[in-house]
Order: C-alpha cells, then structure tokens, then sequence
C-alpha cells in the first residue's frame, strides 16, 4: 500500500505541479521544467523559459527553484497550485497524494506567512477605500483636464502607456537573452502592473504609488547594469526585484 506521509505528498504534487507547467501552454511560454542529474539520482527543477541552469543569469532561489519544495513554493507563489488544484485532475493528484483534506499541507510555512500577508493588506485596503454613492462615477468628473477629460482618465491612459512600453520592451530583452533574467523579472513585474490596473480600475489606483514602483525596479536594474554584474551583483538585484514585484501582488 502507498505510505501516507508528507514527502510521498511533496513528490507526487511536484510530479503533478511539472506536468502541469508542461502541459499548458500559456504557462510554458514564461517557464520551464527541466531535470539534471544529482549524485545517484535525478532532480528537477523550474527555470523562465529560454534560460539554462549554466546560463550565468541563472539564480537559484531568484528565477531558478531546485527541488520539491522550492519547485511547490514557487508555483503556490505565482497561483499556478492554487488554480491546479481546483481542477478535476488537481482534485485527483492531491487524493492521490493523500492531501485532499489539507491541500497546502506540502507548502512551506514560510510562502504560506508571505502569502497570508499580502492577503491581509489586501482585505485592509478593501476596508479603507471609501464607498461609491449614488452620485459617484468611476471616476471622479469634477476635476477634469483642458480637454473636459477627467484627469483620472487621463492619468490611467498615461500610466497603461508606460506600462505597455516597459513590458514590450522588457519582452524584447528576453527573446535578445540580453539581462535575460532581469527581463523576465521585468516581464513579471510589468504584467503585475497591468494586472494590477485593471482590478483597481474604478476604485482605488494610487498613481504616485505606481510612478514610484516603476521608478524603483528601473533604478535597481540600471545599477546592476552599472555594477560589475558579478554572482554578487546578481544575487542582491535579483532579490530585491523578485521581492518588490511579490509585494506588488
């Protein structure tokens, strides 16, 4: 019979979590599953898509995630668990792997505490932003630009432009391999930006605040561009880009 335990859970959800990444399309367009060798036995891991583990752009625990708990945490991180998992054939791999009653039980303490934050600054902005009346609109028409424009329109179409540019050039750094992990990171974080946008959209987007995130992820690229770009170098930018864009979701 199958041991029912936690590492017989983390294996056959890893299995499932590879599978998965390779399997659908959209999601292998950004990432990768590869394998390699390791002492008497074989590894995987996951990798942005078109980047080698020998690529020097490649850093572990930044865009690359060896092993079953790093490959679980960092798809729980990026919601590709949770949307497998809700699946007729996520439902059979977590009975499967004896979880069905406690899903995230092979998910580490420490990317369930990150993501449990997030989710509480999320419900507490919900609780700040002030109810529409009546008389409001999505957005505010009593300030309007020269044009009879309301500014906030005019604001979102600034900002989705930026957005759109830095993102399409980011993409373009990619497919060049130039900065190959810095662009995927910017691919991440430009996509979270517009993700972003449009569920604010309406409510509550604090254009300052964005201004000055992407302001902050430029920054932290140009100085590693200006670093000598050693192992170092890459470690600490990469981090601090990986965490900002984390923060943002």
């Amino acid at each position: 019979s199958r041991p029912n335990n936690i590492e017989h859970a983390k294996k056959w959800m890893t299995n499932f979590m590879c599978a998965t990444i390779v399997r659908q399309t959209e999601i292998r367009k950004t990432l990768s599953v590869k394998c390699m060798r390791r002492g008497c036995r074989d590894e995987w891991y996951i990798i942005p898509t078109g980047l080698t583990r020998k690529d020097p752009a490649a850093v572990e625990g930044v865009n690359m995630f060896t092993g079953e708990q790093a490959i679980l945490d960092e798809c729980f991180r990026r919601g590709i668990y949770q949307q497998s998992i809700d699946a007729e054939d996520g439902i059979d791999a977590l009975k499967k792997a004896g979880i069905q009653n406690d899903p995230y039980a092979v998910i580490s303490k420490s990317a369930l505490d990150s993501s449990k934050k997030k989710q509480d600054v999320r419900v507490k902005d919900l609780r700040e932003e002030p109810q529409s009346t009546a008389t409001d609109t999505a957005f505010s028409r009593d300030k309007s630009s020269t044009d009879g424009t309301p500014n906030d329109l005019v604001k979102l179409a600034d900002l989705h432009k930026i957005v759109c540019t830095k993102l399409s050039e980011a993409k373009s750094r990619a497919k060049s391999n130039a900065l190959n992990a810095f662009a995927e990171l910017g691919i991440e974080f430009y996509e979270t930006l517009h993700s972003l946008m449009a569920r604010k959209i309406g409510s509550a987007i604090d254009f300052g605040k964005m201004y000055q995130s992407i302001e902050f992820f430029e920054r932290i690229i140009s100085q590693y561009i200006a670093s000598e770009r050693n192992a170092n170098d890459k470690i600490i930018c990469g981090v601090i880009l990986q965490q900002h864009r984390r923060d943002l979701e």
